[in-house]
């Protein structure tokens, strides 16, 4: 009888144990996921560094206005850049990453940004699909509204 039991509670501290290691690999695979996404983040922004972000965001828009046949290589970097920064954030918002890293990187680089914002809204209507950095709009469209509040407590 007491065989039976302490075979039972073996049987459970394993599967227990065994249910940790799983919970453990995951927690350490999507902290893996959120550096690898942010290194992503910064090699394309390394690309963007030297370009007029204004420039850039009317090159595209004309391109997608059928204004001009093609993106200069610096429109695609930024480009580039941006599809970047909205998969970062749609990890995050999936659960697919670890978001306590990645939104605490966030907070820190991708700030409120109103010219971004407004080039995202010309973008969708230029390309009539309102989930073209849909993500990334939803973060910056927090981040002013977070501003905005700041402001007014003062």
């Amino acid at each position: 009888m007491w065989a039976a039991w302490v075979a039972a509670i073996a049987g459970v501290a394993a599967a227990f144990i065994a249910a940790w290691q799983i919970f453990e690999s995951r927690k350490e695979a999507k902290r893996q996921a959120a550096f690898a996404h942010i290194r992503e983040v910064e090699e394309r922004l390394q690309k963007v560094w030297h370009i007029s972000p204004t420039e850039a965001r009317q090159e595209i828009l004309d391109f997608y206005c059928h204004k001009r046949a093609d993106l200069s290589e610096r429109a695609g970097y930024y480009m580039a850049y941006l599809t970047a920064l909205d998969l970062l954030v749609f990890a995050c918002d999936t659960g697919s990453i670890d978001g306590n890293i990645a939104t605490t990187w966030l907070r820190g680089t991708l700030q409120r940004d109103d010219p971004t914002l407004e080039f995202i809204g010309g973008l969708q209507k230029a390309c009539d699909d309102p989930h073209s950095f849909e993500y990334l709009g939803r973060h910056l469209r927090h981040a002013r509204q977070l501003a905005l509040n700041t402001e007014r407590q003062k």
